[in-house]
């Protein structure tokens, strides 16, 4: 048609649109090239706007996929229109980019983040992702547990690219997981504990440790211990690393990540398991592996299982020894022990015996977070290391 149109001298203005919600990169790449193919005189480039009154416009309105209301619609080029549109790639075939290499280079995540309550928490941990994720195209899933009062958490996270999914009881932290997991068609999966507080870089350097390596699958950064906090979060901990980092050395999170980045950038560390309290996994592994066991439900152990799980497939879980968060440890559980009286050991014991039942362990390979290894030093403990210390350790109620 356009050659048709040429022929006669005629000149060509073409609409075209991008940005649907379930564009691929291919679909992107062959507008694209069809637009170079037509060469029309006057092209006119629309993003995807899901106006008021369109059938798809009043699906993305009532799914909570719109990011624009009533008196905002714009379908021109920029901005974000929908949730799950990778815009940062659009972008850049918008200038030019052309061919299979930026497809394969190019990174998107989703931050999946489950609550309950505890919404002033919540609300430090999107500000920190809000200031702190900068260079990279992600969206946070936003998975509610039936918290009831969630309008501080509302308005923090009405300024970033976000889709919110409401569970209609307080399902836990595995059921609500697997919910963003089947929401999310990004490149890389981000879980994140609603109790931390991210520092500058910390998505970018969790990716790109994941990119240098095709073998690793799973990676997590340090944490730093909150100060008065009740208990050790995790193996992440960066008091259990004086190799790293002097555990008596109080400084300000972003002191300790430039000093991480100076001495240990790119550095990654063996350990037994990384905790889902924040942890990157590539899509290639979760589309392997699956979704979180549903049988540990609330959670305790589900990530060493998934850890295990993704080490059937050839894959390595590491720490990124460059990047350090905070985490308050366990805030939700604290919670719901303290005031809805759940029985936390109870939890903690019941989902032990079936982990070892499945994977025929004689112990878990998780370090109880009351207590220190005595033979940590100055490297991560070995998986048969760990089993050792772990038989020594008795279950204490926290």
């Amino acid at each position: 048609s356009a050659k048709i149109i040429k022929s006669a001298g005629g000149k060509i203005y073409a609409n075209y649109m991008l940005g649907l919600p379930w564009e691929t990169q291919g679909d992107i790449q062959a507008t694209a090239r069809m637009a170079d193919v037509i060469s029309a005189e006057m092209p006119s480039w629309a993003f995807f706007t899901p106006y008021p009154g369109c059938e798809l416009g009043e699906k993305c309105i009532n799914e909570g996929t719109s990011l624009l209301d009533r008196n905002h619609y714009d379908r021109c080029p920029y901005g974000r229109k929908t949730s799950g549109v990778n815009y940062t790639y659009i972008n850049e075939v918008l200038r030019g980019l052309r061919g299979d290499k930026y497809v394969a280079d190019h990174f998107h995540c989703d931050i999946i983040i489950p609550t309950y309550k505890n919404e002033d928490l919540t609300v430090a941990c999107l500000k920190s992702i809000k200031k702190h994720t900068t260079s990279i195209d992600y969206r946070v899933i936003w998975v509610d547990n039936a918290s009831g009062d969630t309008s501080k958490v509302e308005k923090a996270i009405s300024g970033i690219n976000h889709l919110r999914i409401d569970m209609p009881t307080n399902e836990g932290f595995v059921n609500a997981v697997n919910k963003g997991i089947k929401a999310s068609n990004a490149s890389f999966i981000c879980f994140l504990n609603n109790d931390t507080v991210v520092s500058e870089g910390w998505l970018e350097k969790l990716i790109n440790a994941l990119k240098r390596d095709p073998k690793l699958g799973i990676v997590g950064p340090m944490t730093m211990p909150v100060k008065g906090d009740r208990l050790y979060d995790s193996q992440h901990n960066l008091s259990l690393y004086p190799s790293l980092f002097p555990s008596n050395c109080e400084l300000s999170l972003d002191a300790i990540n430039k000093i991480l980045e100076f001495y240990h950038k790119g550095k990654t560390l063996d350990v037994s398991f990384v905790a889902f309290l924040c942890a990157v996994i590539k899509m290639e592994v979760i589309n392997k592996v699956g979704l979180l066991d549903t049988n540990y439900a609330l959670g305790m152990w589900d990530d060493n299982d998934y850890c295990l799980s993704a080490s059937k497939f050839g894959y390595t879980a590491k720490l990124l020894a460059d990047t350090c968060i905070q985490h308050k440890g366990r805030s939700t559980f604290i919670l719901l022990q303290d005031q809805e009286n759940i029985n936390l050991p109870e939890l903690m014991k019941r989902n032990k015996e079936y982990m070892d039942k499945k994977w025929k362990l004689p112990t878990v390979t998780r370090m109880p977070l009351h207590t220190l290894p005595p033979s940590i030093n100055n490297v991560a403990m070995s998986n048969t290391a760990h089993l050792k210390w772990r038989d020594k350790v008795a279950m204490t109620q926290h």
